[in-house]
């Protein structure tokens, strides 16, 4: 097998992996949705899935190697944590308390790439061509269409907005880092999932956890999902895109995921988003596909994220 072959191998598992990412970041918006509508709290929520992917991973840290975190560290161990662990799933899942799916699921999509083509000009000086400066300004005006100019726009929908806005933010960031530092999906995976932890003793003893509204069987799916899938699954795919891909080409893999995540909310939830969001949906999806065949222009410096 030869170098350009296996490159082209590498780029088309890349791409699945995204995609198999994608589908689960989907549904992680309307499972999370459902356990808003099934009463039980934010805290809760965020509670149960850190909890289950620690325990689950607490074997591998072992054999990863504990005093060295994995031979990532304590100091980008928390780093990593902080952009892809329980403050990124709190404001998420909070976001969802105040706006629906389609929402989310848009903003959040919309703002990872956005936000990773930044912080790569910020910290490698990866030039933005000047193409995708402009489809990102169509992605704003689907979001715009998604959002501002729906038939609901309270105050407390458009807060729900602004949390989703960040969360993509914290999300692209955390794929830039990924790059920077060329770390492992296993390790990355296995780090965060044991120093979110740190989030139980918080919920145990400041909070007031409750789960009586919610039925065994509810709490044992969103466990598996939350827990599994979008803790520890859907991580080690997204960090396997980028290091194969690249933090703008498979964050803008993520285009896909408000499609998805609006059609399944529609049978689950009852959720129907209007003729105007569809539009702006579309008008995200198709920008940000237009933006990821642009191609990159050579970074101008070398500025590296401290070790």
């Amino acid at each position: 097998m030869n170098a350009e072959t296996s490159h082209v191998q590498k780029a088309w598992l890349g791409w699945a992996a995204i995609m198999g990412a994608v589908s689960i970041y989907a549904g992680n918006f309307v499972v999370s949705r459902y356990g808003i509508k099934a009463e039980i709290g934010v805290n809760d929520l965020v509670a149960l899935r850190f909890g289950v992917a620690g325990i689950i991973m607490l074997p591998l840290l072992m054999r990863y190697g504990v005093r060295g975190f994995a031979g990532i560290g304590l100091k980008r161990g928390l780093i990593l944590t902080v952009f892809a662990g329980p403050p990124f799933a709190l404001l998420m899942i909070w976001g969802l308390s105040f706006a629906p799916v389609a929402h989310g699921a848009a903003i959040v999509s919309a703002m990872i790439p956005i936000s990773s083509a930044i912080g790569s000009r910020i910290v490698s000086g990866q030039k933005i061509p000047t193409g995708r400066i402009l489809l990102f300004g169509s992605i704003f005006a689907g979001l715009a269409m998604v959002s501002g100019f729906s038939a609901s726009t309270s105050p407390e929908i458009l807060f729900g907005d602004l949390l989703f806005a960040i969360c993509g933010s914290m999300w692209g960031t955390y794929a830039v880092i990924l790059r920077q530092w060329q770390l492992e999906p296993m390790p990355v995976t296995v780090v965060i999932s044991m120093l979110s932890l740190l989030y139980l003793p918080v919920y145990f003893l400041l909070l007031s956890p409750d789960f009586s509204a919610a039925s065994f069987g509810q709490i044992a799916f969103l466990g598996l999902y939350q827990g599994v899938l979008a803790s520890i699954v859907s991580l080690l795919l997204f960090s396997y895109a980028v290091k194969t891909l690249g933090p703008q080409r498979a964050t803008l893999g993520n285009a896909t995921v408000p499609i998805f995540a609006a059609l399944l909310a529609v049978p689950a939830l009852g959720e129907l988003p209007s003729l105007i969001q569809w539009l702006g949906i579309g008008l995200v999806v198709s920008s940000v596909i237009l933006a990821a065949r642009i191609h990159d222009v050579a970074p101008i410096t070398e500025t590296k994220l401290p070790a």
